[in-house]
């Protein structure tokens, strides 16, 4: 109220409920969002969700109104901590154990993403060891894992690691499991870096398509682009039982540049998102009373005022 703001634009909510009780409130005349947390607020008070235009196959859930950013815009923070050295040939090589990291916060880990894992083992030609970076505190250890247990075999869920020694253990890994519908994003990064083959499920909500549209960005084949539990069943499998792929695509990975393609995406840094700003500050009562949804960058010359 002091500020008397003409905008207020939130970067995240739904990670803390603070920003949840502050965004049923009317505190300037236009407010939005981006999708730190990828979610609508459904509160009436938030006008619009701004994302890049590579996130545009998975907005139909909103409940806000969409303006769409030119892809690069934003960029993402690379880990401050030291990253665990590369591992060029896993163990599996010699043993012939294939390890899966499923590297997700426990709340992520649903039944259907269990039981399908328990599918994938079943079917596959190779022993299995499952790793679950799951974050997990002595509760929620205790109530995860009889469930985990009951349904695989090998089977080992990590609480929370320091950095070093969390990516230590992916770098270890064969491929990556992304649960759903909530998918992985930072961790999905993490595995890249890593060199770390990854399965994904695409949806229709952003939750379960970031990591579709960062595989995408890191090169991936598309059949690791899920979109059904049989196709990522199948998914799984061909990596599991090919070891020639698994190491040509950790090798096509580690020769990506990871840090160009999602730490240092300085085309247009900035820029769109200033111009995007005006733009909206100067047509916010048009676009407000329009039946249009979305809003891509290109549409907003439609309207007279740049």
């Amino acid at each position: 109220e002091q500020y008397e703001p003409n905008i207020i634009l939130f970067s995240s909510i739904g990670m803390h409920p603070q920003n949840i009780f502050l965004a049923q409130l009317r505190l300037a005349p236009i407010q939005m969002m981006t999708l730190g947390h990828p979610a609508s607020s459904f509160s009436d008070m938030i006008d619009y969700v701004i994302v890049e235009e590579e996130a545009s196959g998975a907005l139909s859930r909103l409940h806000e109104k969409v303006l769409l950013l030119e892809n690069g815009t934003f960029s993402m923070s690379r880990p401050l901590d030291p990253i665990a050295s590369i591992v060029e040939n896993p163990a599996s090589q010699e043993t012939g154990l294939i390890k899966i990291v499923c590297n997700s916060m426990f709340h992520k880990i649903t039944a259907k993403f269990i039981e399908t894992c328990s599918k994938i083992e079943e079917k596959s030609e190779k022993d299995i060891e499952w790793i679950f970076l799951a974050g997990t505190d002595a509760l929620s250890h205790r109530a995860m894992a009889p469930t985990i247990e009951s349904k695989l075999g090998n089977t080992t869920i990590k609480s929370k690691l320091p950095y070093q020694e969390y990516s230590k253990l992916i770098a270890g890994c064969d491929l990556q499991l992304t649960p759903f519908p909530f998918g992985n994003t930072n961790s999905f990064i993490d595995a890249m870096m890593l060199g770390i083959p990854t399965v994904c499920l695409d949806g229709d909500e952003l939750m379960s398509h970031s990591d579709v549209i960062y595989s995408r960005r890191a090169g991936l084949p598309e059949f690791l682009q899920t979109s059904s539990v049989n196709d990522y069943i199948e998914a799984a499998l061909r990596l599991i039982n090919n070891d020639l792929m698994r190491a040509a695509l950790r090798k096509d990975i580690l020769n990506t540049n990871m840090d160009e393609l999602f730490f240092d995406r300085n085309c247009k840094i900035g820029n769109d998102l200033s111009h995007l700003m005006t733009w909206i500050y100067n047509n916010h009562d048009r676009v407000k009373h329009s039946d249009k949804k979305v809003w891509g960058v290109s549409e907003r010359d439609t309207l007279g005022v740049p």
